[in-house]
Order: structure tokens, then C-alpha cells, then sequence
């Protein structure tokens, strides 16, 4: 996808909307970033790109707590305000929980639990790391 200048200043006006924290970077090299801040310029960059899908594996790992909740409210904020829908591979079950529509826990491969996230709580999740 290719923006025009106009298109491009609307969409970084957008981002830098969702994510105020990265105004103040905008000029600072991403490999001296925090990790929650370069998780947060990393969605910005799939954001820029109009995606009806985007996958987040693992993305609160190394993070602190601060920006771990930060992270899980802009991820639902994503979803909810511009219908993007987001697969997260996540092993902060409760905090994904709090957030997902539908939750899905793997056990050595397959499947041990897919359904609503209204359905279900932490101790079923639990019940699927019991080998």
C-alpha cells in the first residue's frame, strides 16, 4: 500500500492518537525504545497498512506490568473502534481472557477448549495445562 502524503499525515494522526505514547520517539532509532514502546510503534506499523487481521504472538513478553496493560487495552481498543480483528498467542491467560471474544487453549498441539470468552473462566483454562 502506497500513501499519498495527505493519506499518510491522516493515518500517523491516527496512530499517534491511539498510541500518544510514541510521539515523543518519533525521531528516537526504534532499537533504543523500551519494549512496551516498540511493541506499540510495531502495531502502529501493521495499523498504517489498514489490515482486517492482525496476529500478536506473544506480545507482552518482556513487557512490564505497566505496559502489559496498557498493551491489552489498545488491543481491545483496535478491535472495538476500527473492527480489526486480532489472534493473539498469549500466555497471560486471565489479562487475554479480560479481553478476547473467543479464547482457544492448545494442549500438546490440539485443541483442549474453544469457546466464547463469556463462557469461560480462569480454572478451564487451567484445566488445559494439566498434563
Amino acid at each position: 500500500m502506497n500513501l499519498d502524503k495527505t493519506a499518510k499525515k491522516e493515518k500517523m494522526e491516527e496512530i499517534f492518537e491511539l498510541f500518544p505514547d510514541i510521539v515523543a520517539r518519533i525521531n528516537q532509532k526504534a532499537g533504543s525504545l523500551s519494549g512496551g514502546e516498540a511493541q506499540m510503534v510495531a502495531v502502529a506499523r501493521a495499523l498504517m497498512q489498514d489490515p482486517a487481521l492482525i496476529l500478536l504472538d506473544e506480545p507482552t513478553s518482556g513487557l512490564s506490568p505497566k505496559y502489559s496493560e496498557i498493551l491489552f487495552h489498545k488491543v481491545k481498543e483496535i478491535h472495538d473502534k476500527k473492527g480489526v480483528s486480532i489472534i493473539i498467542s498469549e500466555q497471560n491467560a486471565a489479562k487475554a481472557l479480560e479481553i478476547a471474544d473467543k479464547i482457544m487453549v492448545l494442549t500438546l498441539g490440539s485443541i483442549f477448549l474453544m469457546e466464547d470468552s463469556k463462557n469461560v473462566d480462569i480454572e478451564m483454562i487451567k484445566e488445559g495445562y494439566r498434563i
